[in-house]
């Protein structure tokens, strides 16, 4: 049985850069975001789910994820996103599962910015990818040119350092310099 090594944080907490870290010292990689966009593909069996439930103006014309009107679906009720999440996550992680079981690499990180009761039982252990809330938002805003209010928006729709810390067996302060965070990372490998 492989290693599975759970990453999670919220956005801008540099997971990608700990993730850079974690191949740098022989670890396979997967992103749970892109699993999630694999599986949406036009025609596929998760976007006619999603169809059936949301609607079919959840679909563009070429058959792909109207992500705006998607987004703006799921991220102004909570519902909505309860109901998204049933629905995507088991998919998700039924492929997470089938990437690892059908290679034959011993050590995986599996980043997610949305921990459940699927991510910790795959996980073997979990590090929480923590910056400063000041920190996420400069990053946010030079490397995707997100606004200040855009920024905060998005973080306080995500889970709260609590809710992230439950899942954590082990926290990477990553709001200083890369060479911290490589040590933090090198010390615990």
């Amino acid at each position: 049985m492989a290693y599975v090594l759970g990453i999670t944080g919220g956005v801008g907490t540099g997971k990608s850069e700990v993730l850079r870290i974690l191949e740098d010292c022989g670890f396979k990689t997967i992103r749970t975001d892109e699993v999630a966009k694999e599986l949406m593909t036009p025609g596929s069996e998760l976007m006619k789910r999603l169809a059936a439930v949301f609607g079919d103006k959840i679909i563009l014309p070429s058959g792909e994820l109207d992500k705006e009107y998607y987004g703006n679906l799921i991220y102004s009720d909570s519902k909505n996103m309860a109901l998204s999440n049933s629905i995507v996550h088991p998919a998700v992680w039924k492929r997470v599962r089938e990437i690892i079981e059908n290679s034959d690499a011993e050590k995986w990180a599996v980043e997610t910015a949305v921990p459940d009761k699927n991510f910790r039982e795959l996980s073997t252990a979990v590090w929480y990818i923590h910056a400063p809330l000041k920190v996420r938002m400069e990053r946010l805003m030079r490397k995707r040119g997100y606004s200040a209010k855009k920024c905060f928006d998005i973080i306080s729709k995500q889970q709260g350092e609590k809710e992230f810390g439950l899942f954590a067996d082990f926290i990477i302060e990553n709001g200083g310099s890369l060479a911290s965070t490589e040590k933090q990372i090198r010390e615990l490998i």
